[in-house]
């Protein structure tokens, strides 16, 4: 039980720490209006019977904010889904190579959970984020986009140790 616990802690401690460090680079970074490329009205012709067009003001900023964390949240949450993945993967292939030829999923877990390989990944986590969010963000959202982020989670010690050389 107190493993789970231990688990879950974890992994709100590197979502949160994710999401302070996801805001704390976009409050530096030029908003989306001061960027050229990018400027949009966002007015339309009104209809009767329809409410009027966001075009400027809080009622923008507040659209724009909301779906702004929603977006490396999910590409947060597949990471840690390619590192579980990752961890499967060993485990099993370690099993294999010891002459196990079947696994059972509770004896699985149980052991990821104790292997300190699964902390070191969890504990990293944050950082493997900034380094595979600061790509995804250029790459239009969609499935490679989603692809690149359990791929990043996956090889989570190739994504670190490139990460240690910068």
């Amino acid at each position: 039980m107190k493993s789970k616990l231990a688990t879950i802690f974890f992994l709100l401690l590197g979502l949160a720490i994710s999401l302070g460090g996801y805001r704390w680079i976009r409050a530096r970074l030029p908003a989306l209006e001061e960027l050229p490329a990018v400027r949009r009205t966002l007015t339309a012709p009104a209809t009767p019977g329809t409410p009027p067009p966001l075009t400027s003001g809080e009622a923008a900023t507040t659209a724009v904010n909301l779906s702004e964390y929603r977006k490396p949240a999910f590409f947060f949450l597949l990471m840690l889904a390619g590192i579980l993945a990752n961890q499967i993967y060993e485990r099993a292939k370690y099993l294999q190579a010891r002459g196990r030829k079947t696994i059972t999923l509770g004896s699985l877990f149980g052991a990821i959970q104790s292997n300190p390989r699964f902390w070191m990944a969890l504990s990293i986590s944050p950082f493997i984020f900034f380094t595979t969010y600061s790509y995804i963000a250029e790459l239009p959202d969609g499935p490679v986009a989603m692809f690149y982020a359990f791929q990043n989670g996956f090889f989570w010690q190739a994504v670190f140790g490139g990460f240690e050389k910068k």
